[in-house]
């Protein structure tokens, strides 16, 4: 969701793509974490469905739990129809909130100094400046593995 382009020419071959995942609990209350932070040093976007030929480093944040709930129906009589599905993203509240407040720590950590000199830009969230801005980028990337 947060690609970063460390500018330079890189290979998007996948056996050179290097991924680190983190669960992270948003509130200190909270019983379980909300988040998992997916850090990978290769341009991508749609979680590496769409790569960049570039030095770069990536972070996706993914909700763990959900509020939101779509549905599977069937399409017609014949078993051979593609079943009807809404996957109803982001349809819950909370849902959102959250994936804002992780998105937000993010840009946080990629704010700091070791980071700041590395980065030549942020190619999504560099213009977001209010909750709102943020929950438009996510969405227009929000998606499934």
């Amino acid at each position: 969701m947060c690609p970063f382009d460390l500018g330079g020419a890189a290979s998007t071959s996948l056996s050179r793509f290097a991924l680190s995942t983190s669960p992270i609990v948003q509130a200190p209350e909270s019983p379980k974490p909300e988040i998992q932070y997916e850090f990978g040093i290769v341009l991508a976007l749609a979680h590496g469905r769409k790569m960049f030929a570039r030095h770069g480093m990536s972070v996706h944040v993914l909700l763990l739990h959900p509020k939101s709930r779509g549905t599977v129906k069937l399409a017609s009589p014949d078993s051979a129809a593609a079943p009807l599905i809404d996957f109803n993203y982001l349809s819950h509240p909370n849902d959102l909130a959250t994936l804002v407040a992780g998105v937000k720590r993010t840009a946080g950590i990629f704010d700091r100094p070791t980071f700041k000199r590395r980065v030549k830009r942020d190619l999504v969230t560099a213009h977001c400046r209010t909750d709102d801005d943020w929950a438009e980028v996510i969405r227009n990337n929000a998606g499934t593995n």
